[in-house]
């Protein structure tokens, strides 16, 4: 609940700095950004784990396979923090809307996607 919260007030700061409404640069909508998107990791693995703690999947007990789990969205914000630091053009627009580029989109759905398809292994393994 916290970490939703946290995504949502994320959410509508860095949109209230975008439109100008709140005073900002563009080094910090971009923190604002980044911020977001690890926020945004952290939201995927909590509500993953919290899905399979309810029906009672392996993954919420098993320590192991939980650590590799875990190991996607915290190398995914490391990527997302080399990225911002080294190539922000990679991640940032550099008009004025400050807005995610292309690729920045489609490298979201592969967290969830691989914590989906985990899941589903486990889920197999059940029956």
């Amino acid at each position: 609940m916290i970490i939703q919260a946290t995504y949502l007030f994320l959410d509508g700061t860095r949109t209230l700095m975008m439109n100008r409404i709140l005073p900002s640069n563009e080094a910090l909508v971009n923190f604002a950004s980044l911020c977001l998107a690890i926020t945004l990791n952290i939201l995927s693995y909590t509500t993953l784990m919290f899905v399979a703690c309810k029906i009672e999947l392996p993954l919420a007990e098993d320590k192991r396979q939980n650590r590799i789990v875990l190991g996607l969205p915290i190398a995914i914000s490391i990527f997302d923090i080399v990225c911002a630091l080294f190539a922000p053009n990679l991640i940032f627009s550099a008009n004025d809307i400050n807005a995610f580029t292309p690729f920045f989109p489609r490298l979201r759905p592969l967290l969830p996607g691989l914590e989906l398809l985990s899941g589903l292994d486990d889920g197999l393994r059940l029956y």
